[in-house]
């Protein structure tokens, strides 16, 4: 029975030039995509480096307010003082560690990165399309 409706169906032939318009549509829609996917990583990417400058103020500031370094070149300077006062020394170490500064400092890099890496990628995928 599905063998005689399949073979009463007539064939029809699509008409002339229909494939390179849907190419041509699928072509723009991905090179609108990549757009907007390169504005907003680039707008990223801007945003996140311009909170590098505060990010890392913040964290030159915890870092001279905590007393961490002076605590870390006490063990570097002097061994048997470290050897001697060690757990002592550690817990000093793990109480005034900027650890959000640090965090923070961290985390903007990471963005600002990751958003260049991606910001790069659309744009030579743009460019690709375009040569292509």
């Amino acid at each position: 029975m599905s063998k005689n409706i399949i073979q009463r169906v007539p064939l029809v032939n699509p008409p002339k030039g229909l494939q390179t318009r849907i190419t041509a549509r699928i072509r723009e829609l991905e090179v609108r995509s990549i757009r907007i996917h390169l504005i907003a990583q680039s707008i990223g990417a801007i945003a996140s480096l311009a909170l590098l400058i505060p990010a890392y103020q913040f964290a030159s500031t915890e870092w001279t307010q905590s007393e961490f370094g002076s605590y870390l070149s006490l063990i570097l300077s002097d061994g048997s003082l470290a050897l001697t006062y060690w757990k002592e020394l550690l817990l000093s170490l793990g109480e005034s560690a900027p650890l959000l500064s640090i965090s923070a400092l961290a985390s903007t890099l990471v963005i600002g990165m990751s958003t260049l890496k991606a910001s790069s990628h659309y744009l030579f995928s743009l460019q690709k399309i375009r040569t292509a």
